[in-house]
């Protein structure tokens, strides 16, 4: 799920474009906070990335910042970082790194 402020529309739209297009397997939905779930943890929702700070119920959140001079803050599972300026290639990556945790049969919702 990709979820920004209406400000923030271009850069969601081509985020999601870009997603859509290099991971045709991924269901990428979109929504502005106003419309967003008051909780994000669906069962269809794995990874959300968005401006917001990470609510911890999802496997994976990337928050990205909109400030050049301050990082955006990641989350997979339970490893946290940070990443000034993130590449379309790093949010990519969060994406592969979330599915490739869902394939494994340790994940608690693999049964």
């Amino acid at each position: 799920m990709v979820v920004f402020e209406e400000e923030y529309r271009a850069y969601q739209d081509a985020l999601v474009s870009a997603l859509r297009a290099l991971r045709p397997h991924a269901e990428v939905s979109t929504t502005c906070p106003e419309r967003a779930p008051d909780s994000p943890s669906h069962a269809w929702t794995d990874v959300v990335i968005c401006n917001r700070t990470d609510t911890g119920e999802v496997l994976a959140w990337l928050e990205l910042s909109m400030e050049p001079g301050l990082p955006s803050k990641l989350r997979i599972g339970e490893h946290r970082s940070s990443v000034a300026n993130p590449s379309l290639e790093e949010i990519l990556s969060v994406v592969d790194e979330a599915e490739r945790l869902l394939d494994t049969p340790t994940d608690p919702r693999n049964g």
